[in-house]
């Protein structure tokens, strides 16, 4: 029902919050990703990124693999946590590990950081291997940027 309100034609933050934290209340392992991204987009509550890291760290902790990429960008952007690239590779790292469409942000977003040398030692062909694996899983931001990484 939580989604529902937060996505659906009958939208509302405040239900969907409220929802969100029942099924957080009841242990499922997703609430909290949803409730960090009320707080993060400042949906029905004020926008708070120090409270979106608490949540998604609560569902991450879960084995939530959209939360635990979620919380390594708010470690590589600095927003709500001091920016540790090295945090953020740890936390994309284990995201990646999922190599479906599911873990296709976090190998895209690793992907970034081995082609910068953010946070691990610059490797191109690591950053291409990534980018290709959450392509062909469907994520459309990878084929940008292996279309991007090849001119």
């Amino acid at each position: 029902m939580g989604i529902r309100f937060y996505q659906g034609a009958c939208r509302n933050d405040a239900k969907a919050l409220a929802f969100f934290r029942e099924a957080d209340r009841l242990g499922h392992m997703k609430a909290g990703r949803w409730i960090g991204l009320l707080y993060a987009n400042g949906k029905g509550v004020p926008r708070d990124f120090k409270k979106a890291a608490s949540w998604y760290k609560k569902s991450a902790d879960k084995g939530d693999i959209t939360a635990t990429w979620l919380l390594g960008e708010l470690y590589e952007k600095g927003e709500g946590l001091s920016q540790s690239y090295e945090k953020t590779f740890s936390l994309y790292q284990r995201a990646a590990e999922r190599t479906d469409i599911i873990g296709a942000p976090a190998m895209t977003r690793l992907g970034r950081l081995y082609e910068k040398g953010l946070g691990c030692p610059k490797d191109t062909a690591k950053a291409e291997e990534l980018y290709q694996k959450a392509a062909e899983a469907g994520y459309e931001e990878a084929k940008a940027d292996l279309a991007r990484l090849h001119g």
